[in-house]
């Protein structure tokens, strides 16, 4: 009986291919190989998701210190203005300029990078991709239980229903995870067309009020 194998074109899974194809799987000790190759896969894809995540973090971060930067200035210049009427000490009447226009532009700028930040899913991106590493985490964690405990069943030489109970706790293994990736590809599609919609939707509504 041969190992199983999943085809792909992404270098995790040539390297998954190469190790497990034309192998044999007859013993407990070759089976507990391959599981291990499995697991390997999936930490590959663990590793990719984090460092997704991070940088979507760093990103999502950038947008918010921009964003209460331009809005804190937005809103002081008003004030400072009206208060301690800026305009009159630092130039001669008339003043050229206005500080409470130069606030709006402010909150203006904060709104834009808003709308960017939305747009671009800095903030929803770092969810999704923190969501599937912990629910990958947590595949390893529960079916290297379910493995340990299917093979300490077994005895060699193993029978060919042993053989197939192995391959099937792999498979199921690869299954969910697999399930996970592309429930993560779903959501990013959704996120991703959501805010092109609601990008377009405000920016046509502004239009069409002006």
């Amino acid at each position: 009986m041969f190992c199983f194998c999943f085809g792909g074109n992404s270098d995790r899974l040539k390297k998954f291919i190469n190790k497990t194809k034309n192998r044999k799987c007859s013993t407990k000790e070759e089976f507990d190989s391959l599981f291990e190759q499995s697991r390997e896969l999936v930490f590959d894809y663990m590793s990719y998701y984090d460092k997704k995540r991070l940088g979507k973090k760093r990103s999502a971060g950038k947008y918010k210190f921009f964003i209460w930067l331009f809005s804190l200035i937005g809103l002081s210049l008003p004030v400072l203005s009206t208060a301690f009427q800026l305009e009159d000490i630092l130039f001669d009447n008339p003043s050229p300029i206005s500080f409470a226009e130069y606030g709006y532009g402010f909150i203006m700028l904060a709104a834009i990078i808003v709308a960017l930040k939305n747009f671009t899913g800095a903030s929803k991106g770092h969810a999704r991709y923190t969501k599937t590493q912990l629910k990958l985490e947590r595949l390893i964690s529960l079916h290297t239980l379910d493995w340990k405990e299917n093979l300490s069943l077994k005895n060699d030489p193993l029978s060919n229903n042993d053989k197939e109970i192995l391959h099937k706790v792999i498979m199921r293994f690869l299954h969910k995870v697999y399930i996970e990736i592309l429930s993560e590809t779903n959501q990013w599609d959704i996120d991703m067309n959501n805010a092109e919609k609601n990008f377009l939707d405000n920016h046509l509504n502004k239009n069409k009020e002006e």
